[in-house]
């Protein structure tokens, strides 16, 4: 689809590795090319049963892992990276996004709480950037039926996921979304411009202060 439509991809996944599961996020450029993933870190306790965490990259300066966090550098969209669900709470990880320059912050996640909705504001404001975040709609007829108790198999209607995607300037103002209830594609033209601005206003992360907080 990335290929045929000649967009840039990302998109949040349920990935299988042997008998673990993980929540991951997939980038693919435009020519349909995989360009690498990141598995969530952060597992809450609800989760644990059921998913497995992703290594966490090291956030120290001296450390020997090799794992860094995705973030590519497009021809035509800027540089596209991001988090996934609950990884998107720890700022030394955003920070690590916002040193190296990222532009278009793509967060995807099953949250549709007003308090996600804050965060992704934070987020563009915090790291002078885009932020995208798509939100899982769906309805209970989505899941396979041994998902579902036998009492609520009537209820093929009803939300389970009810989405909230939006879009965030740098400034923090919402340029589309967030809408709940039903599937929609959120589009709008991006001025890369804001993100100068926005950093010449506030400043940026990347700065001395900014390194001394990610290598102390």
């Amino acid at each position: 689809m990335a290929a045929k439509y000649q967009v840039n991809m990302v998109m949040g996944v349920v990935e299988r590795s042997g008998t673990n599961l993980y929540s991951t996020v997939i980038f693919w450029d435009s020519q349909g090319k995989l360009q690498g993933s990141h598995r969530k870190s952060t597992i809450l306790h609800s989760e644990s049963p059921l998913w497995s965490p992703g290594e966490t990259p090291s956030t120290s300066a001296s450390a020997s892992s090799s794992l860094v966090l995705p973030l590519y550098a497009t021809s035509s969209a800027g540089r596209i990276g991001g988090l996934i669900s609950s990884d998107n709470r720890l700022p030394l990880l955003r920070s690590m996004l916002y040193e190296r320059g990222i532009q278009i912050y793509c967060a995807p996640t099953a949250d549709a709480t007003k308090v996600w909705k804050a965060s992704m504001t934070h987020i563009a404001v915090e790291g002078s950037c885009f932020v995208l975040s798509a939100n899982q709609f769906c309805r209970q007829s989505d899941y396979h039926r041994y998902c579902v108790e036998e009492e609520e198999e009537e209820k093929d209607d009803a939300v389970v996921s009810p989405g909230g995607s939006v879009i965030v300037s740098p400034r923090g103002e919402i340029m589309e979304g967030p809408r709940y209830h039903g599937e929609y594609v959120l589009s709008t033209d991006l001025d890369f411009g804001e993100i100068d601005r926005a950093k010449a206003e506030f400043g940026r992360v990347g700065s001395v202060w900014g390194r001394t907080m990610l290598v102390g």
